[in-house]
């Protein structure tokens, strides 16, 4: 009988997410971006993430090993592995991988504000286009409102100035 315990059944384990969660969110300095535990029974090790919007999967998920022998157990070179999903793609620039804490966090960091301005981004884009006519101009949000939002509905134009606002 193998009496050895699970890195999630390790007390050890929940200290060291503990306190990555809590230097991350020291870290971010935008009050809208928490990081919160992610981490799965049947994941290879624990994780944490930043849901900016679970609806459309646009997250980003810091991985860690917490000890050398879990990582050589699943035979990954690097402590940390950051990934983030943007409206459900895979966001190849910011992937990273490290065996240094701080260059994860700050990596870390980084990635979610990144992804959390493009994830703002790609909603304005859509709104625009959703609420757009034919022959309208591609512009920034703030200037598509002050272009055609007399020519929106009460409701629409509420809407893009409410989502203007998150910028």
């Amino acid at each position: 009988m193998n009496n050895k315990l699970w890195w999630f059944q390790r007390e050890s384990n929940a200290t060291f997410f503990k306190a990555l969660l809590e230097d991350l969110n020291k870290a971010t300095e935008d009050p809208a971006i928490k990081w919160v535990t992610s981490s799965y029974h049947n994941d290879a090790c624990g994780s944490v993430a930043v849901y900016v919007d679970s609806d459309s999967e646009t997250i980003v998920q810091l991985f860690a090993y917490e000890t050398e022998e879990d990582q050589a157990l699943e035979q990954s070179d690097h402590k940390y592995g950051l990934t983030a999903s943007i409206v459900g793609e895979f966001s190849v620039k910011n992937e990273f991988f490290t065996n240094d804490r701080e260059e994860a966090i700050a990596a870390a960091v980084k990635a979610a504000v990144e992804v959390s301005e493009e994830y703002l981004h790609q909603l304005a884009r859509d709104f625009m286009k959703e609420n757009g006519q034919d022959g309208w101009q591609t512009l920034s949000l703030d200037e598509w409102l002050l272009e055609y939002g007399e020519q929106l509905s009460e409701e629409v134009r509420s809407e893009g100035e409410t989502l203007l606002s998150r910028f």
